[in-house]
């Protein structure tokens, strides 16, 4: 619920102007290609966007989603959902747009501009613009109020350009009704399943299709390159006893780490959710006359998680709330209630108590204290242990050593980078080790996942095609699959070429054991976006589908049997959505054309730390 509560904390407007600011922060040091040439990470037309420029942005973005999920993202996450990708993106369609404002001759409105910044919750307190707030906020971001503004006016020309540009003209009501009787309809089919599976019995393969597969999939079958170990290893937990911690050490660690000891400040909010504006001004009328908060939350409240217990959130810390939320909150005395509006409704909140920021007495904490340093030492030694014995073993004989010093040789191997080692687990660090040695050479002390290892490389196997008859089985697995699959459609192109000829496919069905089934009611969007807009296009006059479905192996002969008609949404509000969707397009079509024209020249090498990945 918190999570949600959070999402929905600021309206529209607010965050258009919110967005507007951190657009005007992100132009902030752009520059002209010629003066910072070695920290260009783009460049459009004339104009270049540095990598502090790239940088300062790519930082806010990951900012705004960790607080959005409530966590920091890992490194793999931030390229896989391509925030770099993103955060470009938007610096050069942002340049694309100023650059058109310039060449239509706008000019900023000072009036604009004014309203823009005194409308701003960030520079408000008491619902009012607080000047020193404006004042400080800049002097954190380091920037001067007229470098601030003048990028925030060009953040609201790029606006105005995009608005202007949205703006082209598009169908109207009687259209989108037209549109919306088509999707409206639910199509009910008639479908013959061929299995490929079911056919592989009467598949035969000949030595030459098996040779032919694998010389035409070879890298599919490589087997990778291969390493064989001997390693000596060190845990900490097999050392704790030989480490030990003074009780003034505890105390130091105490005083010098005071924010691990803390306790943050706390709030117990009690909350009514409502959809409706008028309902909520309502509830907050009957608050405001005295009515009982709790009794009225399980009345009104639609909010499922918290209702039946009167709205109360129970303590949550001030900081795990939104910005803008924590803010308003933290300016509340005990027992007020606050009205605030967000996406999905309006959140009607009470502050129930406060329990401010602490910090845990010593006597609390002590023996956790005294653990942690335990097991930092208890690292440190297998480190020193670890580097000791890569020193002497180095200049002497690995198995020798290790036998004086009572350690035990782990042999394991061949292993490939992505194998895991038997009572180990995945040990990327200690295989990438592996893979850097000469045989017979000795690493250094490795540390992989709080272990610690030395390890000498045995045998390097290389990389190679294996021959057809170490993978016999798996290339006639194969091929028969790719046979069946060939067969299966070939099935089900027959069936719908008998449907053409308004012929049963009787004979096929008896000597396949094909059954028929019906499939539906299904509305022609969904069959558009999971299956295919072939099949969604199919009507009563022109019922059988082009070519044959196919998924996971099993291949479908498909006919419509039925549309039905079904009510749609409002005419109006569809007519609305699709202008949206149109005004997206509108826009997408006109940034990639200017993008064109401009040139937009990148940098792929100064973006790759960030996870950058170009597309093509």
């Amino acid at each position: 619920m918190l999570k949600y509560f959070r999402k929905r904390a600021a309206s529209w407007g607010i965050k258009i102007i919110m967005g507007l600011i951190i657009l005007a922060f992100a132009l902030w040091g752009t520059g002209r290609i010629g003066s910072k040439r070695e920290t260009v990470v783009a460049e459009v037309g004339k104009y270049a966007i540095t990598i502090g420029e790239f940088d300062r942005t790519f930082r806010q973005t990951l900012e705004g989603l960790q607080r959005m999920t409530g966590r920091a993202l890992e490194r793999e996450e931030v390229r896989r959902l391509g925030v770099a990708s993103s955060v470009l993106s938007n610096l050069i369609n942002g340049h694309l747009l100023y650059l058109e404002a310039q060449r239509w001759g706008i000019r900023g409105s000072t009036q604009e501009l004014r309203e823009a910044i005194f409308g701003s919750p960030l520079f408000q307190r008491g619902g009012r613009f607080d000047r020193e707030l404006y004042l400080s906020f800049l002097r954190r971001q380091g920037l001067s109020p007229s470098e601030f503004e003048e990028n925030l006016s060009r953040a609201l020309l790029r606006s105005r350009v995009q608005r202007a540009i949205e703006a082209m003209p598009f169908f109207g009501r009687e259209e989108a009704e037209g549109i919306l009787s088509k999707v409206s309809e639910r199509l009910v089919f008639e479908a013959i399943k061929v299995e490929a599976k079911a056919l592989k019995g009467e598949i035969e393969v000949r030595e030459e299709e098996l040779i032919r597969y694998l010389s035409e999939h070879q890298e599919e079958f490589r087997i990778p390159e291969k390493v064989k170990i001997a390693y000596v290893r060190c845990l900490p937990q097999e050392v704790l006893e030989e480490v030990s911690v003074d009780p003034k050490e505890a105390e130091h660690y105490y005083r010098r780490h005071p924010e691990e000891f803390s306790i943050p400040e706390r709030v117990r909010l009690g909350h009514i959710f409502l959809k409706d504006r008028e309902k909520a001004q309502e509830v907050m009328g009957k608050l405001q006359k005295g009515e009982d908060f709790s009794s009225l939350a399980k009345r009104f409240s639609e909010d499922p998680l918290t209702k039946q217990k009167g709205g109360d959130l129970g303590y949550i810390p001030l900081g795990d709330l939104a910005e803008d939320l924590s803010e308003a909150i933290s300016r509340m005395e005990k027992g007020e209630v606050k009205l605030f509006e967000g996406r999905g409704g309006f959140h009607i909140v009470k502050l129930l108590d406060r329990k401010p920021a602490k910090l845990l007495p010593f006597g609390e904490v002590k023996d956790r204290i005294v653990e942690k340093l335990r097991w930092q030492k208890a690292e440190d030694l297998c480190a020193m242990k670890m580097a000791d014995f890569a020193y002497h073993a180095k200049k002497g004989d690995f198995e020798e050593y290790a036998k004086q010093m009572g350690l035990e040789v782990h042999i394991v191997g061949p292993l490939s980078r992505a194998d895991e080692i038997k009572g180990l687990g995945r040990c990327p660090k200690l295989l990438g080790v592996a893979f850097s040695l000469t045989p017979g050479e000795i690493s250094p002390m490795v540390e992989d996942g709080g272990r610690f290892f030395v390890l000498k490389l045995l045998e390097r196997i290389p990389s190679r095609i294996p021959s057809l008859e170490e993978v016999r089985e798996e290339v006639r697995r194969r091929v028969v699959q790719q046979k069946a699959i060939l067969r299966a459609r070939a099935i089900a192109q027959e069936i719908l070429q008998r449907w053409r000829e308004g012929r049963e496919p009787t004979e096929l069905m008896r000597r396949y054991a094909l059954g028929k089934e019906t499939v539906g009611p299904i509305s022609r969007a969904e069959v558009a976006r999971y299956w295919s807009e072939e099949l969604a296009l199919l009507t009563p006059s022109q019922p059988v589908a082009p070519v044959p479905f196919e998924i996971q192996g099993r291949v479908f002969a498909l006919r419509l049997k039925e549309v039905e008609e079904r009510k749609g949404p409002n005419a109006e509000g569809f007519a609305l959505a699709l202008e949206k969707i149109w005004q997206r397009q509108i826009l997408s079509n006109w940034l990639n054309k200017r993008m064109e024209e401009e040139g937009v020249r990148l940098n792929p090498k100064l973006l790759e730390p960030y996870g950058f990945q170009q597309e093509g």
